[in-house]
């Protein structure tokens, strides 16, 4: 995916989109933790203190049989090896086999400094029949996370199956990030 830099004269004070992504590879038969293959990439020196960045990743998961495997997400500054921002508590997935079940994630990634960050995010799994439970998960950050800003970095969303089965199912269909930039 291509970097996006932001026009100079608009850098501070707007708002600005840096990519709106499309379906992702699905994630599959895996413990791994693994990152959806589009991440939103930013460029080093264009964050300063007081910014945010909003993200939205919204995904269809499914799975047959009657194993209850669980899904684990984490929010990353870099790649399925960077540094996290959040984890959410694994989601079991109900008895009956289901696809295309829709979640939702929102993150809110706030500069505290250029070497620190703070990200709060909600996990929404909506309930497409009686095979999904509707669940959803709100964190809020109580210490900063150290992060380094100076070097292009992109900011991932990983995904972590608990049981590898083939019929386990999981992508993104729509992915997007906005950048208020704030200050002088």
């Amino acid at each position: 995916m291509a970097l996006v830099r932001p026009p100079l004269n608009t850098l501070r004070h707007a708002s600005q989109i840096l990519s709106t992504l499309t379906d992702s590879t699905a994630i599959a038969s895996t413990t791994t933790e693994t990152a959806f293959d589009q991440q939103v990439s930013i460029y080093g020196g264009t964050l300063a203190k007081g910014d945010t960045i909003d993200c939205t990743w919204i995904g269809l998961w499914g799975k047959s049989g009657a194993t209850q495997p669980t899904m684990t997400f984490k929010v990353r500054w870099g790649s399925a090896s960077g540094t996290t921002l959040l984890t959410f508590s694994a989601v079991t997935a109900q008895t009956s086999a289901f696809g295309n079940a829709p979640w939702e994630i929102n993150a809110k990634i706030r500069v505290d400094s250029l070497t620190s960050f703070r990200c709060m995010a909600r996990l929404s799994i909506i309930a497409d029949s009686s095979s999904v439970v509707p669940t959803g998960q709100m964190l809020v950050p109580t210490t900063a996370t150290t992060v380094a800003t100076s070097a292009d970095m992109a900011i991932s969303l990983t995904a972590t199956w608990g049981t590898s089965n083939a019929a386990n199912t999981i992508k993104t269909v729509f992915a997007e990030a906005w950048v208020a930039h704030v200050g002088p």
